[in-house]
């Protein structure tokens, strides 16, 4: 460790000499530069504020040598003797820059620590007074390993940003390399664009990473910490500035989705017939409960149509049983989803994914509706049937479809809903894949933050698969909740 005194005073060097400050290999200078500063390295001295600061902030540790003088000796030349008499010693100071460094314009460079979550660097640029020109993602080697900037640059990209640059090896370990890193960096980034101010995001990389970055380009840039949890934006550097609120419409389900690692396919949607069945939807919905058996013998018949269909004989549906069943007979033959033929009721192809469970997913949709009737949520905010592919896949054909039944986006969290219309929580092995699945689905495609809903219309769960779900943090909503679906959200919503 060198050690560096700063002095044009004989007196003050011998004094250090006499006291042990001064080492074989330490360095006697009348002037320091503070950009000469290595990470560990002891500056002595009476230097002005700004120059220990900028030591400071480049790992250099600062050392005063603070005197108690009287009012005749200032000014003057002191000895070793006179300088003990004065109560000579060395105090060791850490000081801050309370402000970074003004610039011409306000054109923005946006320094982002890539991890493992990507929302956290994607949100503060979705805060209008936070629009980068320019993004530049910090990669560690691990990070790099795990691909964890495609998903950042992906998800940038998709929010509309068009400059983003990578810089790979950033150092994640040994305090101070990361500062002389940073401090190389930043004098690059500076003579690439002087005119930029620059917001640095310490929210990814690990704490050596925050607390050596931070150090290193204090001076330069101000420095910000998305917290997710509690739905802020804080300003760690300059300090005094409040937290500032997210908002609760600042992503929508491709953005959040694309944060996450994932691409949604385009796939029309038809909004319209969508509506027109929405009173058909809810009625059989808030009637789940004493239409279970008719559920699923509707669901049989529907089965007919499905692709290697092996178990499912006729397209016809049994007679119906009791006044509700007649009631839902009616009710689906007029809206045109049955028909009758040869005397029987039928399933016909046509409506065959809706009966056979696709009702339910519209179901979610008309909550979803029903909210965005309300002022609550924005249209790109919810959807249905959202089929999403890996960002990383190059053959298509090598990586399994996953599909979302229903998704909700809302302050900058995601609600996954899996939608079973069948009697699967029924049977151990089939509803032990179901919860897998939908756990796997929110770790992977909704993140930490992730709200899980399983709708069945089914009355009674199973005590093991009751006890899985709530392993799982996963809601089972039965037939008899249903039609509280709109209720559940928005307490989701509000929570």
């Amino acid at each position: 460790m060198t050690t560096t005194f700063v002095s044009r005073h004989q007196g003050a060097i011998d004094w250090a000499r006499e006291e042990g400050l001064l080492e074989e290999d330490s360095r006697i200078a009348a002037d320091y530069d503070p950009e000469t500063a290595q990470p560990g390295e002891i500056v002595i001295g009476t230097l002005p504020a700004q120059l220990a600061a900028r030591i400071c902030e480049r790992g250099g540790r600062y050392q005063h040598l603070t005197l108690d003088l009287s009012p005749d000796l200032r000014g003057k030349e002191l000895s070793a003797a006179e300088m003990r008499a004065c109560n000579a010693r060395v105090e060791e100071f850490f000081i801050q820059r309370a402000s970074a460094m003004p610039m011409r314009s306000r054109k923005l460079t946006y320094l982002c620590l890539v991890s493992d979550q990507s929302l956290q660097n994607l949100l503060p640029t979705r805060v209008e007074s936070m629009t980068p020109d320019r993004c530049v993602l910090l990669v560690s080697t691990e990070m790099k390993r795990k691909g964890a900037e495609k998903r950042l640059r992906h998800a940038l990209a998709q929010s509309g940003l068009k400059q983003i640059d990578l810089v790979d090896d950033t150092p994640d370990h040994d305090v101070a390399a990361i500062i002389a890193w940073g401090n190389r960096l930043i004098a690059r980034l500076r003579g690439e664009h002087p005119d930029h101010r620059f917001v640095l995001n310490l929210t990814g990389g690990n704490k050596l990473m925050s607390i050596g970055l931070l150090q290193a380009l204090r001076p330069w840039c101000e420095a910000i910490y998305c917290d997710t949890a509690n739905d802020s934006l804080e300003t760690l550097h300059p300090p005094g500035k409040g937290a500032v609120a997210l908002a609760p419409d600042l992503l929508n389900v491709k953005l959040y989705l694309a944060a996450q690692g994932f691409s949604v396919r385009n796939e029309a949607r038809d909004g319209m017939a969508l509506d027109k069945r929405r009173e058909i939807t809810r009625w059989l919905a808030n009637n789940a409960r004493p239409l279970e058996d008719f559920i699923r013998r509707l669901n049989g018949a529907a089965a007919y149509h499905e692709p290697n269909n092996k178990t499912s004989q006729s397209p016809n549906l049994a007679p119906p049983r009791g006044q509700i069943e007649e009631d839902a007979v009616s009710r689906l033959t007029k809206a045109g989803l049955l028909e009758e033929a040869g005397g029987r009721t039928r399933v016909p192809a046509a409506h065959a994914s809706y009966l056979r469970g696709g009702w339910l997913e519209e179901y979610c949709w008309a909550v979803g509706r029903e909210l965005e009737g309300e002022g609550l949520i924005k249209r790109a905010r919810f959807d249905i049937g959202v089929k999403i592919d890996p960002i990383e896949q190059t053959r298509p054909d090598r990586y399994p479809l996953n599909e979302l039944d229903a998704v909700f986006v809302h302050r900058n969290r995601m609600l996954i809903i899996e939608c079973k219309t069948g009697a699967q929580l029924g049977d151990e092995g089939k509803s032990q894949s179901i919860l897998n699945r939908l756990e796997v689905l929110g770790e992977h495609a909704a993140g930490r933050f992730a709200e899980k809903f399983l709708l069945t219309t089914q009355s009674r769960i199973d005590a093991k698969t009751a006890e899985r779900a709530r392993q799982y943090r996963i809601r089972v909503v039965s037939a008899d909740e249903l039609p509280k679906l709109r209720q559940l959200v928005g307490e989701w919503m509000n929570a």
